[in-house]
Order: C-alpha cells, then sequence, then structure tokens
C-alpha cells in the first residue's frame, strides 16, 4: 500500500503527504524524504520544508522546464518524485535525535500565563511546573521563527487553547504552551500562545552551523531553575 501522496499547492510548489495524523512514526517518514530530497539535490528545487507529516517544495519553474520536454513543470517534479519515493525506503523505526536538556525558569516574571493557566486548570502552579518538567517532549518540526520548535508530549492535563488576543510582542526564550504542544520562542515575535517561563538559552544563532540549538527528531528535557540560576547563566 502506497504510503504518500502528492499534490500541487501552488504554480510553483507541491506537497508530499507522508501520513494523515500527527504521530512520530509519521514524522520519521517526513524526517527520511527530507533528508533524501536534500541529499540528492533536484534541479530546479528551490527549498524543501518538514512539517508535522508533510514535505513541501517549492520549485523555478522554468528552471525545471529545462528537463521537463513536453511535461509541466508540475508533472515532470510529480513523476521524479514519485519514482525516488518508490523506490527509497520510507524509514518508520523511530529517529534518535539528540537529547537536550533546556533549563526554564518559572518565575512570575517571566511566567507571565502561569497563574491563568493555574486557575484554568485548578491546580496550583507548582503543580503546573511539575507536570510541564517531568514530561519528554518530541521535536516534530522548526516553524514560526527561525528554530521555534514544535514539541509534543504534553501532559493533557496542562493543554490550553491559543490566546483569544496575540500579544504583539514576547520575549524570546520564552516558553509557552498551546493545544497539545508545547514550544520555545527563538526570537522575539508576537505570540498567541499561553507564557509560563523562559529559558536563557540562545535556541538560534545564524553565525552558527547549524543555526538551530534544537533539531527536528531531537528530544527536550526541562529543567525548572530559579531567578538567581536564570541570571547566573545569561552572566548578570
Amino acid at each position: 500500500m502506497r504510503e504518500f501522496s502528492i499534490c500541487s499547492l501552488s504554480d510553483q510548489s507541491l506537497l508530499i503527504q507522508l501520513a494523515d495524523e500527527i504521530s512520530k512514526e509519521g514524522n520519521t517518514k517526513v524526517q527520511a524524504v527530507y533528508q533524501y530530497l536534500k541529499n540528492n539535490p533536484i534541479e530546479g528545487i528551490r527549498s524543501i520544508t518538514p512539517a508535522f507529516s508533510t514535505v513541501s517544495i517549492q520549485y523555478d519553474v522554468f528552471a525545471v522546464k529545462k528537463h521537463a520536454k513536453s511535461l509541466s513543470a508540475y508533472a515532470y517534479l510529480y513523476n521524479k518524485i514519485e519514482h525516488i519515493l518508490d523506490q527509497i525506503e520510507i524509514k518508520t523505526k523511530e529517529n534518535k535525535g539528540k537529547i537536550i536538556e533546556v533549563p526554564v525558569c518559572y518565575d512570575e516574571e517571566f511566567a507571565l500565563d502561569l497563574n491563568e493557566v493555574s486557575q484554568a486548570k485548578s491546580m496550583s502552579i507548582n503543580e503546573v511546573i511539575k507536570r510541564h518538567s517531568e514530561q519528554e517532549y518530541y521535536t516534530y518540526m522548526l516553524g514560526f521563527s527561525p528554530g521555534f520548535p514544535f514539541l509534543g508530549g504534553l501532559d493533557e492535563s496542562l493543554e490550553m487553547p491559543r490566546k483569544k488576543t496575540p500579544r504583539t510582542q514576547i520575549p524570546k526564550g520564552s516558553v509557552a504552551i498551546a493545544g497539545k504542544q508545547t514550544g520555545i520562542y527563538s526570537l522575539s515575535s508576537p505570540g498567541g500562545w499561553q507564557i509560563i517561563g523562559k529559558t536563557p538559552l540562545t535556541l538560534y544563532d545564524f553565525e552558527k552551523t547549524p543555526p538551530t540549538l534544537i533539531q527536528m527528531g531531537d528530544t527536550v528535557r526541562f529543567i525548572p531553575i530559579d531567578k538567581n540560576e536564570f541570571n547566573a547563566l545569561i552572566g548578570k
């Protein structure tokens, strides 16, 4: 049974669907396809973007048409990618990424919504912190801003909707929850997730290779620290 489908996104992009729902198994397929296409470039493809269960491809129509003969650029790439995916083994074995420990200060100065989460869930702030920091989180994808990790594995008791009115500015390093996920704002930006803490770590540095601290497939563990430890880690 075929494990993928391909469809057009626009006149210059297509989408490879590798799973029907968000899961580690589906995400490892995404990683396998992404790495193969990255390591075996097809002329005309401008960018390859992995997500939860899909890989999107943006391409230069004119560059692709040089090889497409009578086919459209989309039809040519469809056939080529279909052939590649039929030939390669799409791995389903769980990817073993790095284990990254992320220190988090849940002090009220940084945890802008921790009290709101505590009240909404009818549990103490310490219990919210305990449940959030005791889980191990799987990095499904990076997106929204460079290096922002979408982390699955949030305790069901902590699931919260996004804020009705997003903030116009959230400090980088802010640790947040939304729906079934937790995440870390890698850069200062607008956002609507519930902010429950902050890490002193830098998640994105364009001068480093790779520029992102956390990669797709990595496991993240949050380590609670107090404000003194936080200040020490940022050199205050």
